[in-house]
Protein backbone atom coordinates (compact mmCIF):
# COMPACT_ATOMS: atom_id res chain seq x y z
CA UNK A 1 0.00 0.00 0.00
CA UNK A 2 2.83 2.24 0.58
CA UNK A 3 4.65 1.55 -2.68
CA UNK A 4 2.20 4.13 -4.21
CA UNK A 5 1.43 6.45 -1.57
CA UNK A 6 1.58 9.43 -3.75
CA UNK A 7 -0.89 8.25 -5.81
CA UNK A 8 -3.16 7.47 -2.87
CA UNK A 9 -3.05 10.53 -0.93
CA UNK A 10 -4.32 11.86 -4.27
CA UNK A 11 -7.11 10.13 -4.29
CA UNK A 12 -7.57 11.20 -0.73
CA UNK A 13 -7.54 14.61 -1.30
CA UNK A 14 -9.79 14.74 -4.64
CA UNK A 15 -12.47 12.93 -2.87
CA UNK A 16 -12.19 14.85 0.32
CA UNK A 17 -12.95 17.85 -1.92
CA UNK A 18 -15.92 16.10 -3.60
CA UNK A 19 -17.25 15.04 -0.03
CA UNK A 20 -17.36 18.91 0.46
CA UNK A 21 -19.54 20.45 -2.29
CA UNK A 22 -21.62 17.28 -3.52
CA UNK A 23 -23.75 16.95 -0.35
CA UNK A 24 -25.11 20.56 0.16
CA UNK A 25 -24.83 21.07 -3.67
CA UNK A 26 -29.00 20.00 -3.86
CA UNK A 27 -29.97 21.73 -0.23
CA UNK A 28 -27.80 25.06 -1.34
CA UNK A 29 -29.65 24.98 -4.93
CA UNK A 30 -33.59 24.37 -3.51
CA UNK A 31 -33.01 25.53 0.12
CA UNK A 32 -30.81 28.58 0.03
CA UNK A 33 -31.06 29.87 -3.94
CA UNK A 34 -35.07 29.25 -4.11
CA UNK A 35 -34.69 26.78 -6.77
CA UNK A 36 -37.32 23.96 -7.65
CA UNK A 37 -35.66 20.64 -7.20
CA UNK A 38 -36.48 20.00 -11.15
CA UNK A 39 -34.11 22.85 -11.31
CA UNK A 40 -31.17 21.69 -8.84
CA UNK A 41 -31.80 18.08 -10.88
CA UNK A 42 -30.92 19.81 -13.88
CA UNK A 43 -28.24 21.85 -12.73
CA UNK A 44 -26.89 18.22 -11.82
CA UNK A 45 -27.77 17.21 -15.40
CA UNK A 46 -25.21 19.85 -17.18
CA UNK A 47 -22.58 19.07 -14.57
CA UNK A 48 -22.44 15.42 -14.56
CA UNK A 49 -23.12 15.95 -18.32
CA UNK A 50 -19.51 17.96 -18.61
CA UNK A 51 -18.06 15.18 -16.00
CA UNK A 52 -19.17 12.70 -18.67
CA UNK A 53 -17.18 15.01 -21.55
CA UNK A 54 -14.07 15.21 -19.36
CA UNK A 55 -14.25 11.28 -18.75
CA UNK A 56 -13.94 10.92 -22.80
CA UNK A 57 -11.14 13.46 -22.92
CA UNK A 58 -9.21 11.89 -20.33
CA UNK A 59 -9.29 8.80 -21.13
CA UNK A 60 -7.86 9.84 -24.30
CA UNK A 61 -5.31 12.01 -23.06
CA UNK A 62 -3.88 8.85 -20.94
CA UNK A 63 -3.70 6.80 -23.94
CA UNK A 64 -1.79 9.45 -26.37
CA UNK A 65 -0.25 12.15 -24.64
CA UNK A 66 0.68 11.39 -20.81
CA UNK A 67 -0.46 9.74 -17.78
CA UNK A 68 -0.08 12.19 -15.39
CA UNK A 69 -0.44 15.48 -17.79
CA UNK A 70 -4.34 15.04 -17.45
CA UNK A 71 -4.86 14.40 -13.77
CA UNK A 72 -3.13 17.71 -13.54
CA UNK A 73 -4.47 19.26 -16.10
CA UNK A 74 -8.05 18.21 -14.86
CA UNK A 75 -7.62 19.01 -11.11
CA UNK A 76 -5.93 22.63 -11.81
CA UNK A 77 -9.60 23.39 -13.37
CA UNK A 78 -11.36 22.29 -10.79
CA UNK A 79 -9.18 23.88 -8.58
CA UNK A 80 -9.77 26.81 -10.35
CA UNK A 81 -13.48 26.73 -10.71
CA UNK A 82 -14.22 26.13 -7.03
CA UNK A 83 -12.11 29.20 -5.91
CA UNK A 84 -14.29 31.28 -8.37
CA UNK A 85 -17.53 29.94 -6.47
CA UNK A 86 -16.12 30.41 -3.06
CA UNK A 87 -15.99 34.04 -4.45
CA UNK A 88 -19.51 34.71 -5.61
CA UNK A 89 -21.70 31.94 -4.76
CA UNK A 90 -24.87 33.47 -6.97
CA UNK A 91 -27.23 32.54 -9.39
CA UNK A 92 -26.50 32.05 -12.67
CA UNK A 93 -22.68 31.94 -11.94
CA UNK A 94 -22.74 29.37 -9.56
CA UNK A 95 -24.30 26.85 -12.57
CA UNK A 96 -22.06 27.74 -15.07
CA UNK A 97 -19.10 27.60 -12.70
CA UNK A 98 -20.10 24.04 -11.73
CA UNK A 99 -20.33 22.61 -14.73
CA UNK A 100 -16.50 23.43 -15.61
CA UNK A 101 -15.97 22.13 -12.35
CA UNK A 102 -17.65 18.58 -13.99
CA UNK A 103 -15.42 18.91 -16.80
CA UNK A 104 -12.42 19.24 -14.69
CA UNK A 105 -12.75 16.22 -12.25
CA UNK A 106 -14.09 13.90 -15.19
CA UNK A 107 -10.91 14.75 -17.07
CA UNK A 108 -9.08 14.09 -13.22
CA UNK A 109 -10.78 10.72 -12.90
CA UNK A 110 -10.70 9.08 -15.85
CA UNK A 111 -6.70 9.63 -16.11
CA UNK A 112 -6.22 8.97 -12.57
CA UNK A 113 -8.40 5.75 -13.00
CA UNK A 114 -6.46 4.82 -16.23
CA UNK A 115 -3.06 5.32 -13.95
CA UNK A 116 -4.34 3.09 -10.75
CA UNK A 117 -5.13 0.33 -13.44
CA UNK A 118 -1.54 0.56 -15.01
CA UNK A 119 -0.23 0.16 -11.18
CA UNK A 120 -2.51 -2.87 -10.26
CA UNK A 121 0.20 -5.28 -12.81
CA UNK A 122 2.39 -4.26 -9.95
CA UNK A 123 0.00 -3.87 -7.14
CA UNK A 124 -3.26 -6.08 -7.76
CA UNK A 125 -5.11 -4.39 -4.90
CA UNK A 126 -4.31 -1.51 -6.19
CA UNK A 127 -8.03 -0.34 -7.34
CA UNK A 128 -8.81 -1.63 -3.72
CA UNK A 129 -6.66 0.35 -1.99
CA UNK A 130 -7.42 3.98 -4.21
CA UNK A 131 -10.98 3.41 -3.21
CA UNK A 132 -9.94 2.89 0.32
CA UNK A 133 -8.40 6.16 0.44
CA UNK A 134 -11.07 8.08 -1.60
CA UNK A 135 -12.86 7.02 1.36
CA UNK A 136 -10.45 8.43 3.93
CA UNK A 137 -10.78 11.75 2.06
CA UNK A 138 -14.80 11.46 1.53
CA UNK A 139 -15.37 10.60 5.08
CA UNK A 140 -13.37 13.68 6.68
CA UNK A 141 -14.94 15.76 3.88
CA UNK A 142 -18.67 14.79 4.81
CA UNK A 143 -18.10 15.33 8.29
CA UNK A 144 -16.78 18.92 7.69
CA UNK A 145 -19.49 19.70 5.10
CA UNK A 146 -22.45 20.70 7.01
CA UNK A 147 -19.86 22.58 9.85
CA UNK A 148 -18.25 24.75 7.11
CA UNK A 149 -21.79 24.99 5.17
CA UNK A 150 -23.36 26.90 8.62
CA UNK A 151 -19.96 28.73 8.96
CA UNK A 152 -20.00 30.29 5.50
CA UNK A 153 -21.00 29.49 1.86
CA UNK A 154 -17.78 31.06 0.92
CA UNK A 155 -15.97 28.48 2.97
CA UNK A 156 -17.45 25.27 1.68
CA UNK A 157 -15.91 25.83 -1.76
CA UNK A 158 -12.62 27.53 -0.43
CA UNK A 159 -11.25 24.67 1.26
CA UNK A 160 -12.02 21.72 -1.33
CA UNK A 161 -10.70 24.14 -4.09
CA UNK A 162 -7.61 24.44 -1.76
CA UNK A 163 -7.33 20.87 -1.39
CA UNK A 164 -7.69 20.12 -5.30
CA UNK A 165 -4.68 22.61 -5.65
CA UNK A 166 -2.69 20.59 -3.43
CA UNK A 167 -3.14 17.62 -5.09
CA UNK A 168 -1.80 19.06 -8.43
CA UNK A 169 0.85 20.17 -6.54
CA UNK A 170 2.33 16.73 -5.13
CA UNK A 171 1.00 15.97 -9.14
CA UNK A 172 3.73 18.20 -10.22
CA UNK A 173 6.71 17.09 -7.91
CA UNK A 174 5.51 13.54 -6.62
CA UNK A 175 3.43 11.77 -8.93
CA UNK A 176 6.33 11.44 -11.56
CA UNK A 177 6.31 9.57 -15.34
CA UNK A 178 8.62 6.53 -13.89
CA UNK A 179 6.56 5.86 -11.65
CA UNK A 180 3.97 4.64 -14.27
CA UNK A 181 7.14 3.12 -16.85
CA UNK A 182 7.84 0.99 -14.22
CA UNK A 183 5.05 -1.34 -15.21
CA UNK A 184 4.23 0.05 -18.31
CA UNK A 185 6.24 -3.47 -19.86
CA UNK A 186 4.56 -5.48 -17.49
CA UNK A 187 2.16 -7.68 -19.09
CA UNK A 188 0.57 -9.25 -15.83
CA UNK A 189 -2.98 -9.26 -15.87
CA UNK A 190 -3.28 -8.00 -19.04
CA UNK A 191 -4.58 -9.67 -21.87
CA UNK A 192 -3.65 -8.33 -25.43
CA UNK A 193 -5.61 -10.36 -27.99
CA UNK A 194 -9.30 -9.70 -28.56
CA UNK A 195 -12.03 -11.64 -26.30
CA UNK A 196 -14.82 -13.67 -27.75
CA UNK A 197 -17.82 -11.48 -26.23
CA UNK A 198 -15.53 -8.58 -25.14
CA UNK A 199 -17.54 -5.90 -26.29
CA UNK A 200 -20.72 -7.30 -25.04
CA UNK A 201 -19.30 -7.64 -21.42
CA UNK A 202 -18.06 -3.86 -21.16
CA UNK A 203 -21.64 -2.63 -22.41
CA UNK A 204 -23.43 -4.83 -20.05
CA UNK A 205 -20.70 -3.94 -17.34
CA UNK A 206 -21.06 -0.24 -18.30
CA UNK A 207 -25.20 -0.35 -17.91
CA UNK A 208 -24.98 -2.01 -14.77
CA UNK A 209 -22.77 0.91 -13.38
CA UNK A 210 -24.81 3.00 -15.00
CA UNK A 211 -27.76 1.81 -12.99
CA UNK A 212 -26.23 1.58 -9.82
CA UNK A 213 -25.33 5.09 -9.97
CA UNK A 214 -28.66 6.14 -10.96
CA UNK A 215 -29.41 4.62 -7.42
CA UNK A 216 -26.42 6.42 -5.42
CA UNK A 217 -27.37 9.93 -6.86
CA UNK A 218 -30.18 9.83 -4.78
CA UNK A 219 -28.65 9.61 -2.07
CA UNK A 220 -26.12 12.53 -2.77
CA UNK A 221 -29.35 14.58 -3.99
CA UNK A 222 -32.96 14.12 -3.25
CA UNK A 223 -32.74 12.12 -0.44
CA UNK A 224 -31.33 15.40 1.46
CA UNK A 225 -34.96 17.38 0.84
CA UNK A 226 -36.91 14.39 1.69
CA UNK A 227 -34.52 13.91 4.82
CA UNK A 228 -34.73 17.73 6.25
CA UNK A 229 -38.99 17.55 5.37
CA UNK A 230 -38.89 14.86 8.23
CA UNK A 231 -36.72 16.81 9.99
CA UNK A 232 -33.44 15.86 10.02
CA UNK A 233 -30.85 18.52 9.92
CA UNK A 234 -28.03 19.46 7.55
CA UNK A 235 -25.82 17.97 10.14
CA UNK A 236 -27.83 14.57 10.77
CA UNK A 237 -27.90 14.00 6.43
CA UNK A 238 -24.14 15.05 5.99
CA UNK A 239 -23.09 12.76 8.95
CA UNK A 240 -25.07 9.80 6.59
CA UNK A 241 -22.06 10.31 4.32
CA UNK A 242 -19.49 10.13 7.17
CA UNK A 243 -20.97 6.75 8.55
CA UNK A 244 -20.46 5.55 5.13
CA UNK A 245 -17.45 6.45 4.60
CA UNK A 246 -16.17 5.49 8.08
CA UNK A 247 -17.67 1.71 7.90
CA UNK A 248 -16.10 1.93 4.47
CA UNK A 249 -12.51 2.30 6.01
CA UNK A 250 -13.39 -0.35 8.68
CA UNK A 251 -14.62 -3.27 6.57
CA UNK A 252 -12.63 -2.99 3.22
CA UNK A 253 -9.63 -4.29 4.53
CA UNK A 254 -11.31 -7.68 5.69
CA UNK A 255 -13.56 -7.80 2.76
CA UNK A 256 -10.30 -7.73 0.43
CA UNK A 257 -9.65 -10.82 1.92
CA UNK A 258 -13.12 -12.75 2.38
CA UNK A 259 -15.08 -11.25 -0.58
CA UNK A 260 -12.57 -13.10 -3.18
CA UNK A 261 -12.63 -16.44 -0.95
CA UNK A 262 -16.75 -15.94 -1.10
CA UNK A 263 -17.05 -14.46 -4.78
CA UNK A 264 -13.73 -15.71 -6.40
CA UNK A 265 -14.82 -14.19 -10.21
CA UNK A 266 -15.60 -10.82 -9.88
CA UNK A 267 -18.75 -11.46 -12.49
CA UNK A 268 -20.95 -13.14 -8.68
CA UNK A 269 -19.11 -10.54 -6.57
CA UNK A 270 -20.65 -7.40 -8.99
CA UNK A 271 -23.75 -9.26 -9.08
CA UNK A 272 -24.28 -9.51 -5.50
CA UNK A 273 -23.50 -6.10 -4.38
CA UNK A 274 -25.39 -4.67 -6.89
CA UNK A 275 -28.60 -6.98 -5.65
CA UNK A 276 -27.28 -5.48 -2.23
CA UNK A 277 -27.97 -1.86 -3.28
CA UNK A 278 -31.38 -2.57 -4.77
CA UNK A 279 -31.99 -3.52 -0.63
CA UNK A 280 -30.91 -0.47 0.60
CA UNK A 281 -34.09 1.07 -0.61
CA UNK A 282 -36.58 -1.02 0.74
CA UNK A 283 -35.29 0.43 4.04
CA UNK A 284 -36.56 4.11 4.11
CA UNK A 285 -40.05 3.15 1.58
CA UNK A 286 -42.58 3.17 4.32
CA UNK A 287 -41.04 4.45 7.55
CA UNK A 288 -38.97 7.99 6.80
CA UNK A 289 -36.96 8.02 10.35
CA UNK A 290 -33.81 8.61 11.10
CA UNK A 291 -32.85 4.80 12.01
CA UNK A 292 -33.68 4.09 8.53
CA UNK A 293 -31.63 6.09 6.89
CA UNK A 294 -28.99 5.20 8.77
CA UNK A 295 -29.73 1.18 7.70
CA UNK A 296 -30.38 2.21 4.37
CA UNK A 297 -26.90 3.75 4.19
CA UNK A 298 -25.18 0.61 5.96
CA UNK A 299 -26.53 -1.68 3.05
CA UNK A 300 -25.22 0.74 0.59
CA UNK A 301 -22.32 0.79 2.07
CA UNK A 302 -21.81 -2.67 1.99
CA UNK A 303 -22.88 -2.31 -1.69
CA UNK A 304 -20.55 -0.08 -2.83
CA UNK A 305 -17.76 -1.67 -0.82
CA UNK A 306 -18.59 -4.72 -3.25
CA UNK A 307 -19.11 -3.22 -6.47
CA UNK A 308 -17.17 0.21 -6.51
CA UNK A 309 -13.30 -1.20 -6.93
CA UNK A 310 -14.19 -4.07 -8.44
CA UNK A 311 -16.21 -2.59 -11.67
CA UNK A 312 -13.04 -0.79 -13.05
CA UNK A 313 -10.80 -3.85 -12.25
CA UNK A 314 -13.15 -6.34 -13.94
CA UNK A 315 -12.96 -3.80 -17.12
CA UNK A 316 -9.08 -4.14 -16.96
CA UNK A 317 -8.80 -7.53 -17.45
CA UNK A 318 -10.50 -6.18 -21.02
CA UNK A 319 -7.64 -3.84 -21.56
CA UNK A 320 -4.29 -3.72 -23.26
CA UNK A 321 -1.64 -1.42 -22.97
CA UNK A 322 -2.93 0.70 -25.75
CA UNK A 323 -6.51 1.37 -24.78
CA UNK A 324 -6.18 0.99 -21.06
CA UNK A 325 -7.25 4.99 -20.12
CA UNK A 326 -10.02 4.63 -22.78
CA UNK A 327 -11.50 1.38 -21.01
CA UNK A 328 -11.05 2.62 -17.49
CA UNK A 329 -13.21 5.94 -19.09
CA UNK A 330 -15.86 3.57 -19.74
CA UNK A 331 -16.71 2.71 -16.43
CA UNK A 332 -15.94 6.51 -15.91
CA UNK A 333 -18.57 7.77 -18.41
CA UNK A 334 -21.12 4.97 -17.47
CA UNK A 335 -20.92 6.75 -13.66
CA UNK A 336 -20.83 9.81 -14.75
CA UNK A 337 -23.97 9.15 -17.10
CA UNK A 338 -25.88 7.46 -14.46
CA UNK A 339 -25.28 10.88 -11.86
CA UNK A 340 -26.20 12.95 -14.92
CA UNK A 341 -29.40 11.76 -15.38
CA UNK A 342 -29.98 10.30 -11.59
CA UNK A 343 -31.52 13.69 -10.37
CA UNK A 344 -33.24 15.00 -12.65
CA UNK A 345 -35.09 11.87 -13.47
CA UNK A 346 -35.45 10.95 -9.29
CA UNK A 347 -36.79 14.60 -9.18
CA UNK A 348 -39.37 14.25 -11.92
CA UNK A 349 -40.78 10.24 -10.72
CA UNK A 350 -41.01 12.45 -7.17
CA UNK A 351 -43.24 15.40 -8.09
CA UNK A 352 -45.09 12.54 -10.61
CA UNK A 353 -45.92 10.24 -7.77
CA UNK A 354 -43.80 9.67 -4.82
CA UNK A 355 -40.71 9.28 -3.11
CA UNK A 356 -41.78 5.85 -1.99
CA UNK A 357 -42.60 4.50 -6.07
CA UNK A 358 -39.19 6.07 -6.84
CA UNK A 359 -37.51 3.97 -4.27
CA UNK A 360 -39.07 0.81 -5.45
CA UNK A 361 -38.41 1.93 -9.20
CA UNK A 362 -34.73 2.12 -8.49
CA UNK A 363 -34.68 -1.34 -6.48
CA UNK A 364 -36.32 -2.76 -9.33
CA UNK A 365 -33.76 -1.63 -11.72
CA UNK A 366 -30.69 -2.35 -9.96
CA UNK A 367 -32.14 -5.99 -9.90
CA UNK A 368 -32.64 -5.99 -14.04
CA UNK A 369 -29.18 -4.57 -13.85
CA UNK A 370 -27.62 -7.76 -11.72
CA UNK A 371 -30.03 -9.77 -13.86
CA UNK A 372 -28.38 -8.47 -17.37
CA UNK A 373 -24.50 -9.45 -15.90
CA UNK A 374 -25.14 -12.86 -16.18
CA UNK A 375 -24.55 -12.49 -19.70
CA UNK A 376 -21.23 -10.90 -19.17
CA UNK A 377 -18.07 -12.44 -19.74
CA UNK A 378 -16.68 -14.15 -16.53
CA UNK A 379 -12.80 -13.61 -16.68
CA UNK A 380 -10.40 -14.95 -14.14
CA UNK A 381 -7.12 -12.17 -13.43
CA UNK A 382 -4.76 -14.51 -15.31
CA UNK A 383 -7.04 -14.32 -18.30
CA UNK A 384 -8.48 -18.00 -18.46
Amino acid sequence: MLKHKWVLLISMLINMGIGLVMPITTIYIHNVLGKPLSVAGTTLLFFSGASMVGNVIGGRLFDRWSHKGPVIVGQTVASLSLLIIALSPTWPLYPIVLVFYGLGIGTAFASFNGLVAILQADEPLMFNYSFLAANVGMAVGSLSAGVLFAVSIHLTFLVPGILFGLAVFIDIFKLEDGNAQVVKGSTNNVVSKPIHGALRSIVLIAFAFFVIWIGYSQWNTNLSTYMTSHGATVAEYSALFTLNAVVLVLIQPFGNRILPRIFPRKKYQVIFGTVVFACSFLMIIHQPYYINFVMGMLLLTFGEMIVMPTIPAWLNEFATPDNRGTIQSISSLAGGFGRAVGPLLGSLIIEATSYPAMFLWLCAADIVGAGLLILAVDRQPNGK
